[in-house]
Order: structure tokens, then C-alpha cells, then sequence
């Protein structure tokens, strides 16, 4: 069916930043239920659109499980976005349609209660408070990096700067503290503005406390100095990204020089080692599966790099794997996947500890899906 008039409107003039009011951008003008009675079904449905998708009689352009992160209003259910392919090649409007999978025990809460009425008046009340610019405050995107025993740096997709300290409970990571949040100046001094300028991805700090910040849609490397005055830019590799596959990861690699950094491309896997004084040259190309990217990389001593791939399809979820090299090849490997604690993991950084070993930092940001978790998780290594 189609979805009303009304709600269209309503999507499209509510949708925060650059999109605000352009109808093209509502994903679910067509749009159908299918409704099963087990969560077998539900598999078995899931599994028929990864077939379609294989046999490229669709695409899938995103999905989201809510049966395991439910929507602010409780609703629970998989979303399917999708469009049909032109077998013909005629080149016409492609629409995104949208299949929704809801176990027939959900339907009861929204025909029988009044579940439904409910979940418009929350959605509808998120939706105002992000189109008012607040979404800030409520959610923290691509989490980057953690430096020194119990502070932490981070950044967002939407261009902020999160500084705050961990906290240990008898040695274990608890939780964090004393957070707090600013918008990474552009250029000229002020905040940047829109998705195309302020999707950061990676980050690095040099040993004088500068911090590199690198970025994709408009793919560059800038300097932040310590001292808190205004970006300039910094040597980026020259290379043609994809406009969201560019530069991912950045490190620090204060072994080779003090301004010294490397950079890596999420799709290509390839690095780059780079200095503020000089320029990129062409490094290492990480071997990883085709559907694994270069998400994070952290230099280590002994000449050693650890690289963070990760992986996603609708039937499987998330997907990690760290290796960590040196000059001989693979030295420690580390995969996770369901049902493991899995998530978006973009980020990874190894702090020292007095017996030689590393604490170990996962970051996993949410993108901004009610089916995606911000995560922090440390973990203990012995090389």
C-alpha cells in the first residue's frame, strides 16, 4: 500500500539537518506488513530477502531489528528498505519501498491497546526534538579514541569533540564521568554545519597534544593545535573514496617521527603514512575479506599495528575482527560475532599496563538506529 499523504509530509518537515522537507528522502511511501506467527518465520522472511538481494532482483538499502533494540515506544519488528532493480536497464526512478516483518503477539498491543496511539505520540516527540537540533544531546555518534589510564577522547559523526574519565570498579571498566561535549570548529573558527562538512570519522593525538581529525563526504585530514586555536589543514592521502568509505582510520605513529600519522581507507584496506611537515606516501595494504573494512587502526610498539576490520549483512549483524601485525606477520587475532556483545564497532585503542600488557578499548557508536548501541567495552591483552 501507500503510506498517507499526511504522515509523508509530516516525516519530511520534521527530519533534522539538510533534509529537512524534501519528501524524496521518506523511505516508506510503499510499503506492506508481513505478519508471522513465530520468530522462525521471521528468520525464514529475513532469509528470502538476502536470497532476492544474491539473485539481484533487489537491493537492500538498509535494515533495522527492532526485536533486539525496540523503538522509544516499545514497538518491536524488522524493517526492510529495499528497491527492485532494473533488470531492463531503462535507467527509470528507482523508489525505496519498505517491508515490515511484526510477530502477530505485537499486533495485539497496537489493533487490541492502544500500543499504537502511544508509540505516534513518543515517535513524533523524538522526531521534533531532533528536527529542533537536540539530537546531539541524546545521542553520541562514531566514539574514536582512548588516551592515558581514565581519560577518554572521542569524537562524533556530527562533528563534536566528547572528552571524559572512565570509571574502574575493582580494575573493570564501570562506566564514564564528567563528560563533556563541543562542536569541532571549522576553518574559520566556527561550528561546522552540515553532514557534508562535519562527518568525522577518525582521530588521532600527537605526542604535543595536537589532534588530527580526519573526514569523509568531503574526504581531508585537518590539524587541531593543543592550544585551541582554529584547524588548519593536514597532508591527506590523494586517493578517490567513496563518499562514505573514505578515511576511517587514523593513528598516531610517534615511533617513526613526532608528527608522524597513518591513515587507512575503509573499502581499499590501503594505509598511508603521512607527517604534519611533509606528505602521504602509499603504505601497507591490509589484507581483509571483500566484505570487511578498514575501520581503525592503532600504532604500538616494536613496530606493530593493530588493524580493526568489520563486517555487516542483514542476516548475520555485525561482525569484527582485530589483528594485530608486526614485521613477521600476524601476532594476535581476535573475532567477534553474534552472540557475542557485537555492535558497530568503529573504534579501538590500547592503553599500557604496569605488567607489560594492554588494556584494550572497543567503541561502538549507534548511527543514530534505534537497533545500534553506543558500547564501551576494554578488554586485557599479554603479547
Amino acid at each position: 500500500g501507500l503510506k498517507r499523504t499526511l504522515r509523508c509530509l509530516e516525516k519530511a518537515l520534521l527530519r533534522p539537518g539538510d533534509g529537512r522537507g524534501r519528501t524524496e528522502g521518506v523511505c516508506d511511501v510503499v510499503r506492506a506488513m508481513m505478519v508471522a506467527k513465530d520468530m522462525r518465520t521471521v528468520v525464514a522472511i529475513a532469509e528470502a530477502f538476502v536470497a532476492l538481494s544474491k539473485a539481484g532482483v533487489i537491493t537492500v538499502m538498509r535494515i533495522k531489528n527492532r526485536f533486539a533494540v525496540p523503538s522509544e515506544g516499545g514497538w518491536r519488528d524488522l524493517m526492510i528498505n529495499f528497491v527492485v532493480d532494473d533488470a531492463a536497464g531503462g535507467g527509470g526512478v528507482r523508489h525505496v519501498c519498505e517491508v515490515q516483518v511484526a510477530h502477530e503477539i505485537m499486533l495485539t498491543a497496537r489493533k487490541g491497546l492502544p500500543g499504537h496511539e502511544i508509540y505516534a505520540i513518543v515517535r513524533n516527540a523524538s522526531e521534533l526534538i531532533e528536527s529542533c537540533g537536540q539530537e546531539r544531546a541524546l545521542k553520541v555518534e562514531n566514539v574514536r579514541v582512548v588516551r592515558e589510564a581514565g581519560a577518554l577522547t572521542a569524537i562524533s559523526g556530527e562533528g563534536d569533540l566528547i572528552e571524559g574519565r572512565l570509571v574502574f570498579a575493582d580494575g573493570r571498566l564501570s562506566g564514564l564521568a564528567d563528560v563533556r561535549l563541543a562542536p569541532l570548529p571549522g576553518l574559520d573558527g566556527q561550528p561546522l554545519q552540515n553532514k557534508a562538512q562535519s562527518d568525522a570519522e577518525g582521530l588521532a593525538i600527537l605526542p604535543n597534544g595536537d589532534r588530527l581529525v580526519s573526514f569523509e563526504r568531503d574526504h581531508r585530514i585537518w590539524l587541531y593545535p593543543a592550544d585551541g586555536s582554529p584547524p588548519r589543514p593536514a597532508p591527506t592521502p590523494e586517493a578517490d573514496f567513496p563518499a562514505n568509505g573514505g578515511l576511517e582510520a587514523l593513528g598516531a605513529d610517534p615511533q617513526s617521527a613526532p608528527d608522524a600519522y597513518v591513515a587507512g581507507g575503509e573499502d581499499s584496506g590501503q594505509t598511508w603514512t603521512c607527517r604534519v611537515s611533509a606528505g602521504c606516501t602509499a603504505a601497507y595494504l591490509v589484507e581483509k575479506p571483500a566484505d570487511y573494512g578498514l575501520v581503525a587502526l592503532r600504532r604500538l610498539p616494536q613496530d606493530r599495528t593493530a588493524y580493526l576490520l568489520r563486517a555487516w549483512d542483514p542476516l548475520r549483524g555485525n561482525r569484527i575482527v582485530l589483528t594485530i601485525r608486526g614485521p613477521a606477520g600476524e601476532i594476535a587475532r581476535m573475532e567477534m560475532e553474534r552472540p557475542l556483545t557485537i555492535d558497530n564497532f568503529e573504534g579501538v585503542d590500547f592503553v599500557p599496563r604496569q605488567d607489560g600488557g594492554y588494556r584494550l578499548y572497543l567503541l561502538a557508536d549507534d548511527n543514530f538506529q534505534s537497533s545500534q548501541r553506543t558500547l564501551l567495552l576494554a578488554f586485557d591483552w599479554t603479547p
